[in-house]
């Protein structure tokens, strides 16, 4: 073959395949794909299959083989298949398979044919087909249910033609369309949306409903919701609807021709002794009424003792021997014929016959039905008996029984030819459901009363294989014209799932009512005229006990009124039909929460029921107010705090408040009083504080704590020598006052704004730059005082005197002279003999003075007082070189030290030389705890510790220094 040959070959392929409805492709005697057509692409593109491993060139039977998956369950079999069709041993290989993506699911049909020396490969996209089967397999074409096809939204995707026919709607007209609005058009809220999503979820319902035409006509129906499943998933629904119109309606008939005598008639016979014909001996009103003769001219008298056959067609009196014999043997039996009117009209009647006795003379009964219109839409009455879904059972007075229909023998487990003729007792056997006790028969009671009864609830009816039903049922008594019992009829039906569900309902009552009944809210539902239909008398609904009334008005039971409270609120519920929420101030300052919700309607939209919930606030609100307060004040000073103060500055800073003056005040020491005294003594000196600033003020200016030891005052409409003045009064109070020896000081900064262009923040930062200045004055002053007033306090507690102090700072000097100390040491030397134990301040005095044996707890306490020490000394510029010889002066030579355990040169020199000395005073001149030695016995204990607590080289230096003092 030519080149030209091969290109009109393609071609031809290419024109081919393309030409096919399905996706193709060509396989050359290998399996490898040789040519595509477009349909094929997009089928890769569908499902996520690129051309680069199912396009041309690919070996098509090695992607089958590779296939893995859920969907690749038959690729095995489609690549055996496509090898057998190259190598010729069948000439068509098929093959259905699934080919689902996320979106959605679908399946194929695979068909392969030889094509040269290979092969031509079709996938046909058959999802309609597959999910059509699955849908024509449920609806079927000669169903009588009319029956849709619901997409997982309950929209329409099909319907049968007896849905068609039924409600009269095209597919055409409702496709697309939720079901629901389409058959619920006249009232859409009723429908249970429940049942939607209970088919979605995988299970199947059942429920009566009412459904409408397209002409607007309402029908019953029994209504089935069944999941429409492909491979395990719910796809849809099958909505199958089931007319039950005629049923309810034959329900209706029925019980008004059991209970009505002009409707129900009947007469009463004795029958010839030869049985061809019967004598009247009795007639109802009802047979009067119909047969023409209730008039003045012919009465009950003149029928009676006539033979019945006067009313009878020939062909119905042919029957009365037959008729009467089997009556004779005790049987009742049913005659449907043609009977004679007054103006020899024939009608139809349905006649049931049964036998009885008035002494030692057979009777019998006939009672009568005129279903001569029944007859021309029903057929017959017994087909209309046999059709409704209650269970029927008649009886002679006697509770023998004489008819049944099908209903009552499915529930009885009895034909009718088995229970006829036997005593109800036998065949109807109901007990309690509750105690499981044999129950009366209804039939015993109505023959003993003589009026119509119902069953007691609970009842459950045994059938003959042992199942059981709860039931509801009615017995009335059957009655001649002289209203002498004739027998009872029964009415029954199986309300077992009704029942569950009752039981349900009043468990879930129950349980509503306890709920509510714990709730301490006050919960009460009522009526359009504000009656009272539920109450939990809970809250302001606290009533007593002998006014809780049910369906009173609410206004006069709650509240005592004659007419609607002028205060109520809930009274817009019903008027605008839209729920209220709000909060109420009572009188006597507490708060509730009121919320008023409809929740029932009537047909036009207007509020039927309305629950009214009230909730005591009143806490809460308190709660609320006191978190605004506290968002708002400092806790300690109970001054407002920053955040507060923000908000004032912004509505400060305006035109009509000029000139504004700015107060900053700075606690000077606070730092140094912490540590010393502890924190409480702090705070005693912030709360002071704000009491001196809160009465140096105006009531129109504005007080806050602004930070920890500063204040700001803001002073609307101030000049400066008013500010001034505020100044002063603040440190004329400072300078009387004093806490506990401490000495009170105040660093005090002002600054004013006097037009708009000036930033408020600008101005703030200029008064806080003053205070700074004002620190920096009296710092040294301020600080010098507080440690004087520390050591006046430890000496006034404990043995630091200012002697003790002296002779620290002697013998140090003597000591640091010795080896060569410069004099900014020796300087330093000096400061720390006087203040090595302000860390002591804050212990308190019976501890210090204790003469016993100290407490664990108290000895940590003293063990704390280096690290005490070192913070105030660190707090303070003029003793910060100090600071670590104060933290290291008890610690040993050896290590054995505190609070850092320290040893030998690590422990600073001053630390060392201080520790000598110190030990040294204390044992000469004695402690609470420790009587004096005397010098030399001091100095031998010097030298007895040097090198485990005292450095030994100035424990040597220090035993000179004392020895060359004393000689």
């Amino acid at each position: 073959m030519n080149d030209e040959e091969d290109c009109n070959n393609e071609i031809s392929y290419q024109s081919f395949i393309n030409a096919l409805p399905y996706s193709a492709a060509i396989l050359d005697d290998k399996g490898v794909i040789i040519d595509v057509n477009e349909k094929w692409k997009e089928f890769g593109r569908q499902n996520n299959l690129a051309m680069t491993n199912n396009g041309i060139g690919i070996n098509y039977i090695r992607v089958a083989e590779q296939a893995a998956g859920e969907e690749a369950s038959g690729s095995t079999e489609a690549a055996t298949g496509i090898k057998e069709i190259i190598s010729g041993q069948r000439d068509i290989f098929t093959l259905e398979f699934p080919c689902h993506s996320d979106e959605e699911k679908r399946w194929f049909a695979m068909k392969v044919k030889p094509l040269n020396e290979g092969a031509l490969v079709l996938h046909e996209n058959i999802t309609e087909r597959k999910i059509e089967k699955l849908w024509n397999k449920a609806l079927f074409k000669n169903s009588n249910s009319a029956i849709a096809r619901l997409d997982s939204e309950h929209k329409v995707l099909n319907i049968n033609n007896k849905f068609a026919e039924k409600f009269g709607w095209s597919l055409k007209n409702i496709k697309g369309k939720n079901l629901d609005k389409v058959l619920e058009r006249k009232n859409p809220e009723s429908i249970d949306k429940n049942l939607t999503k209970q088919v979605m979820e995988g299970q199947r319902v059942k429920k009566e409903g009412t459904r409408y035409t397209n002409k607007g006509e309402a029908r019953e129906f029994l209504i089935k919701g069944i999941p429409v499943n492909l491979e395990d998933d719910v796809q849809g629904i099958y909505a199958i609807y089931d007319d039950i119109t005629e049923i309810k309606e034959k329900e209706e008939i029925l019980d008004s021709i059991f209970s009505s005598s002009l409707d129900l008639y009947y007469f009463i016979a004795e029958p010839t002794e030869d049985n061809q014909d019967a004598i009247i001996k009795d007639i109802s009103p009802g047979a009067l009424q119909v047969f023409g003769y209730d008039n003045d001219k012919i009465s009950k008298k003149d029928i009676i003792g006539k033979p019945i056959s006067l009313f009878q067609t020939s062909q119905m009196a042919e029957k009365n021997p037959e008729m009467h014999q089997a009556v004779k043997n005790g049987n009742t039996i049913t005659v449907k014929n043609k009977m004679i009117g007054p103006d020899d009209n024939e009608f139809t009647v349905l006649s049931f016959v049964s036998p009885f006795k008035t002494g030692d003379n057979n009777k019998v009964i006939s009672v009568s039905l005129n279903i001569s219109e029944v007859e021309e839409t029903r057929k017959n009455l017994a087909a209309t008996l046999d059709s409704i879904g209650d269970a029927v059972i008649t009886t002679d007075k006697d509770g023998i029984i004489n008819r049944m229909n099908p209903v009552a023998e499915q529930l009885t487990g009895y034909s009718f030819k088995e229970a006829q003729n036997k005593p109800l007792a036998e065949i109807f056997n109901i007990i309690n459901a509750n105690t499981r006790e044999k129950v009366q028969n209804p039939v015993d009671e109505v023959l003993k009363k003589e009026k119509k009864i119902g069953l007691a609830n609970h009842a459950v009816l045994i059938s003959r294989n042992g199942q059981e039903y709860h039931i509801a049922d009615s017995a009335a008594p059957i009655k001649d014209a002289e209203e002498d019992l004739m027998g009872v009829v029964l009415i029954f039906r199986d309300i077992s799932e009704k029942y569950k569900m009752r039981e349900k309902i009043a468990e879930s009552e129950k349980r509503f009512q306890k709920m509510l009944e714990v709730i301490p809210d006050m919960i009460s539902i009522q009526d359009k005229d504000m009656n009272i239909i539920y109450s939990n008398w809970k809250e302001i609904a606290d009533v007593p006990e002998h006014k809780r009334q049910l369906h009173t008005k609410c206004y006069k039971t709650y509240r005592g009124y004659e007419e609607i409270c002028p205060d109520c609120q809930a009274i817009s519920v019903l008027e605008n039909n839209q729920p209220l929420q709000k909060e109420i101030k009572l009188s006597n300052g507490g708060w509730y929460d009121l919320r008023a919700i409809p929740i029932q309607e009537d047909s036009q939209g207007n509020v039927e029921l309305f629950v009214e919930w009230i909730r005591d606030i009143t806490e809460i609100k308190e709660r609320e107010e006191r978190i605004r307060y506290i968002s708002y004040h400092d806790s300690l000073t109970d001054l407002y705090n920053r955040n507060y103060m923000e908000e004032a500055i912004k509505k400060i800073d305006s035109r009509d408040k000029l000139p504004v003056g700015v107060i900053m005040v700075d606690i000077n020491g606070l730092k140094v009083i912490n540590e010393a005294y502890g924190h409480e003594k702090g705070d005693e000196i912030l709360t002071k504080t704000a009491d001196i600033l809160t009465s140096s003020i105006r009531n129109k200016d504005i007080l806050a704590r602004w930070a920890g030891d500063e204040f700001i005052i803001l002073l609307p409409q101030t000049k400066e020598k008013q500010t001034k003045e505020v100044i002063n009064c603040i440190k004329n109070k400072v300078n009387e006052t004093q806490i506990e020896d401490i000495p009170l000081s105040f660093g005090i900064g002002a600054a004013l704004k006097r037009n708009r262009r000036q930033n408020i923040y600008e101005v703030i930062h200029q008064a806080e730059d003053r205070v700074y200045k004002d620190k920096l004055t009296q710092s040294r002053s301020t600080k010098n005082k507080l440690v004087k007033s520390m050591l006046s306090t430890l000496g006034a507690k404990s043995d630091e005197t200012k002697e003790h102090s002296m002779r620290m700072a002697k013998y140090s000097m003597q000591l640091g002279e010795k080896i060569n100390l410069s004099t900014d040491q020796l300087n330093n030397l000096t400061l720390l003999a006087t203040l090595h134990d302000i860390g002591k301040v804050n212990i308190a005095e019976e501890v210090l003075n204790k003469a016993e044996k100290l407490t664990d707890e108290e000895w940590e306490k003293i063990k704390e007082h280096p690290e005490k020490g070192y913070l105030i000394a660190s707090s303070i510029e003029e003793f910060a070189p100090i600071a670590e010889p104060i933290l290291a002066h008890h610690e040993y030579w050896n290590g054995d030290g505190y609070p850092q355990g320290l040893e030998g040169e690590e422990i600073p020199l001053l630390a060392r030389i201080i520790s000598i000395v110190d030990a040294f005073d204390v044992m000469t001149n004695g402690r609470p705890y420790q009587k004096a030695k005397t010098r030399k016995e001091a100095l031998q204990e010097i030298k007895d510790c040097a090198g485990s607590q005292f450095d030994p080289k100035l424990a040597a230096k220090f035993v000179e220094v004392i020895q060359e003092s004393d000689s």
